[in-house]
């Protein structure tokens, strides 16, 4: 039985995913990576005071710097979620005490200082509702386990933090020695997004009654003392609420994902109603007397609770693709509840099993299905056959402006740049060299004045440039320099479908 319970993760994982077939290379893919490997470590420590806790908390401080330089944000909720979940099982001296407290409320309100006067109604601060109770009740819970103890001391702490400071200096230092300025450093990690919280800001599809759900779950957390029967109820709350997620994601899967804001799977009910319900992980199970589990392994879950109440936090301020990644860890804590339950029932192995089982096979046949519409479906599509995309289809109305626009660009141009939205495959499809290396995707949002003077500065000198426009659906920056120095010197010369190719005007 324990085999099939323990398999059954993989496959919650993968549905939860399916977002990384649209963004190959995206920067979550090591953060997922990387959020796992720290929960893994989480279960290998050993008693206090063992040198196997400082490799734990070096472990894990290592892989928090690996995420501050692969995406800040994620790497500021890891982090704080890491030091939280330390010292709530490390020194219970004066200093630590005091320092379990301001870490606990720093980051219970961590969401609210992130979303701040972007959350102007209830339902835009449903999110930072839901993930600070959450804080709040897994504190609360922790706290309360007297059997969790402590088990890390102030020279794992210092562990910790050394090997986080010392990958970011060492991601840092091999930024500056390949050319990035201080300056540039510190925008392209942090300054460049500012723009996106105004512009991009997104209502997450949370469940409308997620604040008072999330006030309720915390309240159960404060009195699951003296009511322990409510703790097996919200535990079986948490596995229904991922269960309704993963049937949801069957019929969902069914609908091509042609953009990364469509949710599909549910994951707007597990961040908004599982989320507050982390809590239940880490409350006991079974009858009160029953044998308390090894200290150690329950750290694992602990860390398990604080990463995943944090993460979520990741769908701000575009809560596509990264609220489907958001909510990884609590479907996973979903399916550690699910564990806790079953273990409960009087022939819980065989139970599990058949349970295991029966939703495995349910989801094959589905899947399989899915497969054969959707093979039906691609050899309706017809194949775009350009440079590094040849086995990529589309509708022929798309694969024809595509091609079109590649062959254009190929014969009229020498290099060219975006007016709108960058779309950087196309100069691998052009077979053709960007004017520089400045190349994000939302550039009118992303550059800052100087970096688009340097590519006006490019474009002046170049012969033969040439601008790609296609509608947008959002207004763009009035100040922009790149974006007045196109319209003052170039002007259209070609269109097919939704593209435009402008050039130089004319002396």
């Amino acid at each position: 039985g324990h085999f099939w319970l323990s398999s059954a993760p993989s496959g919650v994982a993968f549905l939860r995913l399916d977002r990384f077939c649209l963004e190959p290379g995206h920067p979550q893919e090591v953060c997922v990576v990387t959020l796992l490997g720290i929960g893994l470590a989480a279960t290998r420590c050993g008693e206090r005071g063992s040198r196997r806790n400082l490799y734990v908390a070096s472990a894990i401080g290592a892989a928090v710097g690996l995420l501050v330089m692969t995406k800040l944000n994620i790497g500021v909720f890891v982090g704080a979620s890491s030091v939280l979940a330390l010292l709530l099982v490390g020194p219970n001296d004066l200093v630590g005490r005091l320092a379990r407290a301001a870490v606990g409320v720093s980051a219970a309100a961590l969401p609210f200082v992130l979303i701040g006067r972007q959350a102007t109604s209830w339902e835009q601060a449903a999110l930072p509702i839901a993930c600070t109770c959450a804080v709040a009740a897994i504190w609360r819970t922790a706290t309360r386990r007297n059997d969790l103890g402590t088990i890390f001391t102030w020279r794992d702490a210092m562990g910790f933090a050394a090997s986080l400071v010392g990958v970011v200096g060492a991601f840092a230092g091999l930024a500056i020695a390949q050319g990035t300025s201080w300056d540039g450093l510190a925008y392209g990690m942090l300054g460049q997004h500012g723009g996106f919280k105004t512009t991009f800001w997104r209502t997450p599809p949370l469940p409308g009654a997620t604040a008072a759900w999330s006030v309720v779950a915390l309240a159960a957390a404060f009195f699951a003392h003296r009511f322990p029967q409510v703790i097996h109820w919200f535990r079986v709350a948490l596995v229904a609420i991922l269960a309704v997620a993963v049937v949801q994601y069957l019929p969902d899967s069914f609908k091509p994902l042609l953009h990364g804001l469509n949710d599909r799977g549910g994951a707007g009910p597990l961040v908004g109603l599982a989320c507050p319900l982390l809590w239940v992980i880490l409350a006991p199970v079974g009858a009160p007397d029953a044998d308390a589990p090894d200290p150690r392994l329950a750290f694992g879950r602990l860390m398990w609770c604080a990463l995943a109440a944090l993460q979520p936090l990741g769908a701000f301020p575009t809560p596509g693709s990264q609220m489907a990644v958001g909510s990884l860890g609590v479907a996973l804590a979903g399916m550690i509840a699910l564990w806790d339950v079953v273990r409960t029932l009087p022939s819980g192995a065989a139970f599990g099993r058949r349970l295991v089982v029966g939703a495995a096979s349910v989801a094959f046949v589905a899947l399989v299905v899915r497969d054969v519409e959707y093979a039906r479906y691609r050899r309706t599509l017809t194949d775009l056959d350009l440079p590094g995309a040849r086995l990529m289809r589309m509708s022929e109305k798309q694969a024809t402006e595509h091609r079109w626009l590649a062959k254009t660009l190929r014969d009229q141009t020498s290099t060219f740049v975006f007016g709108e939205h960058a779309r950087c495959s196309l100069y691998f499809w052009a077979e053709l060299k960007p004017p520089t290396g400045l190349n994000p995707t939302f550039w009118p949002f992303l550059l800052r004045t100087s970096e688009q003077e340097k590519i006006v500065a490019a474009l002046e000198h170049r012969e033969g440039v040439g601008v790609v426009h296609a509608s947008f659906g959002a207004p763009l920056p009035t100040d922009s320099p790149l974006l007045a120095y196109l319209a003052e010197n170039f002007e259209p010369a070609d269109a097919e479908g939704e593209f435009e190719v402008w050039l130089r005007r004319s002396e």
